[in-house]
């Protein structure tokens, strides 16, 4: 089984849940490849420091993220879109989504590209 992690880097607990769960993978041998598709704010560079502690076999893709904002959403869809096309037999992978907005945009992204992929799992956080 294949992994695409999908996450914004700008949460504060991206070390100690993101990058602790796809290296807890790594060790374990969940997954036969793991991706991260790491979501970074339009106007800004990539932070690398969030991902030093991150195990070398994760493959890491970037995506613009622009505001939440339904008038824009479109353009972090159409990032979205344009990374995962990138990704061969996209069809293969479980897409775990960290969040639910992030999870819509996916969603979205996917049948922009016209990918039939229904192994799309959305973590809800703060749900209870």
């Amino acid at each position: 089984m294949k992994l695409i992690y999908v996450a914004y880097g700008n949460v504060s607990v991206f070390s100690s849940q993101v990058v602790a769960l796809l290296n807890h993978y790594i060790l374990s041998d969940k997954f036969k490849e793991i991706i991260l598709l790491f979501g970074v704010d339009y106007n800004a560079k990539v932070n690398e420091n969030k991902l030093k502690d991150l195990d070398e076999n994760i493959r890491v893709m970037f995506f613009k993220q622009y505001p939440q904002y339904m008038l824009i959403e479109n353009k972090t869809i159409k990032s979205i879109a344009k990374t995962l096309k990138e990704v061969d037999k996209l069809d293969e992978y479980v897409i775990h989504i960290r969040n639910e907005v992030t999870a819509h945009y996916v969603f979205k992204a996917i049948e922009k590209i016209g990918i039939k992929n229904n192994k799309l799992l959305a973590d809800v956080r703060g749900a209870g």
